[in-house]
């Protein structure tokens, strides 16, 4: 059985390979969006049009395939790279595909602005209608000055720039390629504020480039004081560190930080969920903008800040794999009760606590619910001057309580 091709074309298709035009008009049958596929009008193949929804389309590739006929699939660009090539994949399997990448928007965009660009991460938020919104962007820009983005006709360059500004974001250049390879081709640099405000072609590409450095380099145990903080409503660096570290994160990780404060711990965790998310939940309004403020001084853009009371705000949030409790846990266990429900299985949860009274409420609650519950208590003590010399200053001892919901079955 003849393998099916996949042939990327070039931003500009007349300037696509001889082998690759060859295997078009030796097709039986071609496959591809309408605007692909309007590219070769005198190919004598019968046609697929590719649209959503996207198994229908795939349905009909591979029954033509399996009828034994030549089938040519066109993309733009590179099938592999954010295309169509994993619904491919996973549809006919490896061994039926072969592949033939042209260079992608982003490519050609950099080449365009004649910038290096093998450690610049690519996004795509084409199609993305899910509840995540536009959280792989913001976690891109929390560990790389400058992310590609993919837009399409409901994610423009307009309502990333507003989504940008919202996180406090707004000191970025945007460079805005609309038409790649078309005659009508563009590349603007523009601010978030001017971008908000304008109109793009749908087929529209950019550069987000965070031209302000942040406050300091991502990691665990910054000083205090790089932190807005009411005074002493905060937690102090060691027992960030040793917190962050007892929640054990992947890098898809959505973390709940709840009862945020000034949001020291999720900020920290941030950078090392590049796959992931931070919602720091305070029912504070003057710390909740200690929170965005510190978020974005630090470039922490996968800090999402949350304003409300709990437990009854938590209820949409996205579903937390892990979750840090610091403050709001008051005389009950409602708040621990409904955290741990939206918990997912074989999550954690990590309970910071300097009172006795938490502690018991905190390890009796999670016990009752099944949980498996560690205790850890962080002492520290930190160097101070005296006389001449040095004494230790010790902080008031915390307690860390941790355990992990038990698995489905």
């Amino acid at each position: 059985m003849t393998a099916v091709h996949v042939i990327g074309l070039p931003m500009d298709p007349a300037d696509i390979s001889l082998s690759a035009a060859r295997l078009i008009m030796a097709a039986g049958v071609i496959a591809g969006g309408r605007r692909q596929l309007g590219h070769f009008p005198d190919a004598p193949g019968r046609r697929i049009e590719i649209a959503a929804p996207l198994a229908a389309s795939l349905a009909q590739i591979k029954a033509a395939h399996e009828a034994g006929e030549k089938v040519v699939v066109v993309c733009g660009g590179d099938a592999l790279h954010f295309g169509l090539g994993r619904r491919l994949l996973d549809a006919l399997g490896p061994d039926e595909l072969i592949f033939h990448p042209a260079p992608t928007a982003p490519q050609t965009l950099a080449a365009r602005l004649k910038l290096p660009f093998e450690n610049i991460p690519c996004v795509s938020l084409h199609g993305r209608d899910d509840r995540t919104g536009y959280a792989p962007l913001f976690a891109a820009l929390t560990r790389h000055r400058r992310v590609f983005v993919y837009t399409d006709r409901a994610n423009t360059p307009a309502e990333i720039a507003k989504a940008l500004i919202a996180r406090g974001a707004g000191a970025a250049r945007l460079l805005i390629a609309e038409d790649l390879g078309e005659t009508s081709e563009k590349i603007t640099g523009q601010s978030p504020d001017e971008a908000a405000r304008g109109t793009f072609s749908e087929l529209s590409v950019m550069l987000v480039d965070m031209i302000e450095p942040p406050l300091a380099m991502p990691g665990l145990g910054l000083p205090d004081d790089f932190y807005r903080h009411e005074a002493g409503l905060i937690t102090k660096w060691p027992v960030r560190a040793a917190a962050i570290a007892a929640l054990r994160l992947f890098p898809d990780s959505t973390l709940w930080d709840l009862g945020a404060g000034c949001g020291a711990v999720g900020i920290e965790a941030a950078p090392l969920l590049p796959l992931g998310r931070v919602v720091a939940v305070e029912r504070d309004p003057d710390r909740a903008a200690m929170i965005a403020e510190n978020a974005a001084r630090l470039h922490a853009f996968n800090v999402e800040t949350v304003l409300g009371e709990m437990p009854e705000c938590l209820q949409n949030l996205p579903g937390p794999d892990r979750i840090f409790v610091g403050g709001g846990l008051g005389s009950g266990d409602a708040v621990l009760r409904e955290a741990v429900r939206r918990l997912e299985p074989g999550g954690r949860i990590v309970v910071a606590a300097v009172l006795l009274s938490t502690l018991e409420s905190a390890r009796r609650a999670l016990s009752e619910l099944g949980f498996a519950v560690a205790v850890d208590q962080i002492q520290v003590a930190t160097g101070a001057p005296l006389a001449g010399d040095t004494q230790l200053k010790a902080h008031n001892p915390v307690f860390l309580i941790r355990a992990d919901k038990p698995g489905p079955g």
